[in-house]
């Protein structure tokens, strides 16, 4: 733990940004390289928004608007997720201590990116961030100030997302939180800027990082799936200490006519179907909800064939003039989409294509725990409660879409039973007096201590399970077990993410 502390020049540009009347509301565009406080910088902001009085004693705002489009480090959701939310009592926790909807904070439309970063699909990582910008100004509540997040990706096509962003949302000011460039950056955002006020403020300082990116998404997840989500907006959320394995998941469908979902869709990358059940099996996927057919245009009825008719599932046009919905061609779809050996349907997609974010939004997110083959059902574990999921099956409507990409592998999940015998007195010890030290770590350093022939009895049962590797002593993964990391070039002169 380390204190908070704002510079002065934190201070005086809060303090200046306090100035404005609720009938002009200030929309704050906060952008910087990593790790250089862009959260922190935001979240206090927020705080003195609600938190500000006016002459008469009242309060300034009802509320503060705040667009987290940070999918790598988001405050108000799970990693791979891009948010607008509603805040109307001060932030005082770590992200990771609401990872969901609670009196203080509500939210209002949500993407799933299904990356922790924009390079998946920089144009939809656009698309989802314009979309939930136009739902604030179209929502009652635009008459409040309006705080925007961005990812710390600020050279090459990142700088990129951030110029466009700028020109499409117009922010009333732009705060750039660092003062030792790089100058391209700085240029760049001068320029798109124009009339818009520019000011850069120093970087958080910090003595020492006691956790990595990943540490804190590891977290943040973790808090998501363990956490009950209330049925009342009104009621915080509920932390379950149990291990995800001691949970009975949800059993949903996907032969017969009480198929639970319209089918699975894989953003970036498609494995071929023989592999699709395995690529998914133990992973986290979207569960995206589906408002108008036109979200499935690109996908469904592109390249129709003898054997799947063409479908019409409308036009964007057609939905600005309020246009009847598309949802019965969902229905017929379903029936002429493809399925894996074991029976699940899929949307194929060859050409990388996603769901439209003015036709569709995200509901939350889900791990798929299992595939029972011979009943037909994948059993998968997510913290929404029991009347949303039922609000899925109503009317018969499948118009669920469970979307696979590059979220972060729950490895977490995977041992947590482990960890709970260990530390109940099952016979295995951790640390320093015992011999088993449970990692999951994709690194070349194991510091396991300990000898295995005095505790390779305690640990048998365990070793047993296949999700779960043991190591002793000093013994290290066999070749070829870590996975392999492809970096692409998608900027200018090697400016990846």
């Amino acid at each position: 733990m380390q204190d908070l502390v704002s510079p002065a020049e934190w201070n005086k540009k809060i303090a200046e940004l306090a100035l404005a009347r609720p009938s002009n509301p200030p929309v704050v565009f906060i952008c910087g390289p990593k790790s250089s406080g862009k959260s922190t910088f935001g979240k206090i902001l927020v705080n003195r928004f609600i938190t500000q009085h006016g002459p008469s004693r009242k309060k300034a705002w009802n509320g503060v608007a705040v667009l987290d489009l940070d999918p790598g480090q988001p405050e108000y959701s799970a990693p791979g997720v891009v948010s607008l939310v509603h805040v109307s009592k001060p932030n005082l926790a770590p992200s990771f201590c609401h990872p969901h909807e609670d009196p203080g904070s509500s939210i209002l439309r949500s993407h799933a990116i299904a990356s922790v970063t924009p390079a998946l699909d920089p144009e939809h990582y656009l698309e989802c961030a314009l979309n939930l910008f136009s739902h604030h100004r179209k929502n009652p509540g635009a008459k409040s100030p309006l705080i925007i997040n961005t990812p710390g990706w600020i050279q090459g096509t990142g700088l990129d997302i951030l110029l466009r962003l700028i020109e499409n949302i117009r922010p009333t000011e732009v705060i750039y939180m660092s003062q030792d460039g790089p100058v391209e950056t700085v240029d760049g955002l001068r320029a798109a800027c124009r009339d818009i006020p520019l000011s850069t403020l120093p970087s958080q300082e910090s003595e020492y990082t006691s956790r990595t990116a990943l540490h804190f998404r590891t977290m943040q997840a973790m808090s998501y799936f363990h956490t009950e989500t209330p049925s009342n907006r009104d009621d915080h959320p509920r932390w379950d200490s149990r291990p995800l394995a001691d949970l009975p998941p949800w059993r949903v469908r996907f032969k017969g006519e009480s198929q639970g979902f319209l089918g699975l869709l894989c953003y970036d990358y498609q494995p071929p179907p023989n592999l699709l059940a395995e690529s998914i099996n133990g992973m986290v996927v979207g569960l995206a909800v589906v408002e108008e057919g036109a979200a499935l245009r690109d996908l469904l009825d592109t390249n129709p064939s003898a054997d799947v008719p063409a479908l019409d599932f409308g036009s964007r046009m057609e939905l600005d003039s309020k246009s009847p919905s598309r949802l019965d061609s969902i229905s017929q779809a379903t029936s002429f989409l493809p399925r894996t050996p074991e029976g699940i349907p899929f949307i194929p997609n060859p050409n990388g294509r996603t769901l439209d974010p003015m036709c569709s939004r995200m509901v939350g997110l889900a791990l798929i725990r299992g595939i029972d083959v011979r009943r037909g059902e994948l059993h998968i574990l997510t913290p929404l409660s029991a009347d949303i999921i039922a609000a899925f099956a109503k009317d018969g409507k499948k118009n669920l879409v469970l979307v696979a990409g590059k979220f972060d592998t729950p490895s977490w999940a995977y041992t947590e039973d482990l960890y709970k015998r260990s530390s109940g007195g099952s016979g295995i010890e951790t640390g320093s007096q015992g011999a088993v030290e449970v990692t999951d770590e994709d690194t070349d350093d194991d510091s396991s201590q300990g000898g295995y022939e005095e505790n390779v009895g305690s640990t048998r049962e365990y070793a047993e399970s296949p999700w779960v590797e043991l190591l002793y002593g000093n013994q290290k993964r066999t070749v070829g077990s870590r996975v392999w990391r492809v970096r692409r070039d998608l900027g200018r002169g090697g400016n990846g993410p």
